[in-house]
This record gives C-alpha cells, sequence and structure tokens, in this order.
C-alpha cells in the first residue's frame, strides 16, 4: 500500500509544470517608472520573452509565467509587457495576471514627456497583444496549444 501510495504522489508532483519567475506585489512594487533600468529588470525576472524596437527607439519587453498543475489542469499565467524610453529606464508597464488571488495590474502613466508627440505605433500594437493575450489566459487551454496560440499573437 505505501509504494502505491509513494507512486501515486510521485506521478502528482512530476505532473506540475512551470516557466519563467513569478511575480508577486512585493518584487513589482520595485519598478519605479524613469528609474528601474532594462538591467534591473533582467535582474529581478530574468531574460524576456520577447523585445522590440519602436520608431521612437523605446524598446518593448516582455515577461512571462506559467504553471501548469497535474495533468495539464489549472493553468496559470503571467504576462509582462514593459515599455523602456531611449535612456534603457522603464517609462510604464503593465501586468495580466491569473495567478494571484487578487489580480495585480498596474497601468502607469508615462513620466511627464520632454516632447508632445505621439505615442508610436509599436505601444499599440503591443497593448492589442496584451488584449490577445490576456483573453487567451481566461481560456485555460492545455500548456501545449497555450504556447502554440501564444507565440502565434507575439509573432514568433
Amino acid at each position: 500500500m505505501r509504494t502505491v501510495f509513494a507512486l501515486l504522489f510521485a506521478l502528482v508532483i512530476t505532473g506540475c509544470a512551470h516557466s519563467g519567475k513569478r511575480m508577486d506585489a512585493e518584487t513589482l512594487s520595485l519598478i519605479v517608472p524613469g528609474s528601474t533600468t532594462k538591467e534591473q529588470m533582467i535582474q529581478m525576472f530574468g531574460n524576456p520573452l520577447s523585445q522590440a524596437y519602436g520608431t521612437e527607439g523605446k524598446l518593448s519587453a516582455v515577461w512571462f509565467y506559467v504553471q501548469v498543475g497535474p495533468f495539464g489542469a489549472g493553468m496559470k499565467q503571467q504576462n509582462l509587457a514593459v515599455l523602456f524610453d531611449q535612456s534603457g529606464r522603464v517609462e510604464r508597464y503593465s501586468l495580466a495576471d491569473n495567478v494571484n488571488e487578487e489580480p495585480i495590474t498596474h497601468a502607469l502613466p508615462t513620466p511627464a514627456p520632454a516632447s508632445t508627440s505621439a505615442p508610436s505605433q509599436p505601444l499599440g500594437e503591443q497593448a492589442y497583444k496584451n488584449e490577445q493575450v490576456r483573453q487567451l489566459m481566461q481560456k485555460n487551454l492545455p500548456y501545449d496549444e497555450y504556447q502554440r496560440q501564444y507565440k502565434s499573437i507575439m509573432g514568433q
């Protein structure tokens, strides 16, 4: 009987998987627009899943965390999208999250701009991608299907 219980326990434990680093409120509170650098973001969350430069020379980066329960059940995900200014500091960020009991959603305003130019096209594209990922997160798909759809959204 002990052997059966031990095998079942091992099966349940090994059936769980995660990718990326979980983003908690304490770590997110360390992100300060106008101050936090890309290097500091990498120290906190590891390398981003994707990066792209916009027409204004601003970098958009996305960090991702996914946790899948036993046998593909109970998938939880976080998607942190960050826009850096030309000097490599965080300009703004947002988090799509279904991991925490009370979802953390941050959309911080841009610090007072030096010029009054209109937002760059990639920011609109990134916001669109973020919305698509948010909707994808609500579907609770199996991990492989989620990854396929996520890569399609992100253009990978």
